[in-house]
């Protein structure tokens, strides 16, 4: 086994689960249909930002973020019937259909959910 491959493969999968190169994070972007159910945590994004998502049928019914810095923080793909900080409601803007943003401060967690 070659760890080129080992590595790449890895990359890989995480890259299916979750991308952030565009300085937006993007839940499920390539999620194969196999996978139609599941849930992934600790999937490090770019700006600072650790995510878990859970979904079911091949949708995010929550993710789950946690910020290392202070500043804006867009997600694409993400539930947002509501936007919880620390447990709390926090505002939100939806620019346009599936993008949303929040101003992240450093050391909170911030929930999306579908708000059930």
């Amino acid at each position: 086994m070659q760890v080129d491959g080992s590595l790449g493969m890895t990359a890989g999968i995480g890259e299916m689960l979750l991308q952030s190169h565009d300085g937006s994070i993007h839940v499920l972007p390539a999620l194969p249909s196999a996978w139609s159910s599941g849930k992934v945590t600790g999937l490090r994004a770019r700006g600072g930002f650790t995510v878990d998502i859970s979904w079911k049928s091949g949708q995010p019914v929550e993710v789950v973020v946690r910020a290392t810095r202070d500043g804006r923080m867009v997600l694409r793909g993400a539930p947002t019937g509501r936007v919880e900080q620390d447990g709390a409601p926090v505002p939100f803007d939806s620019p346009t259909r599936g993008v949303t943003v929040v101003e992240a401060v450093a050391g909170r967690t911030y929930r999306f959910s579908l708000g059930e």
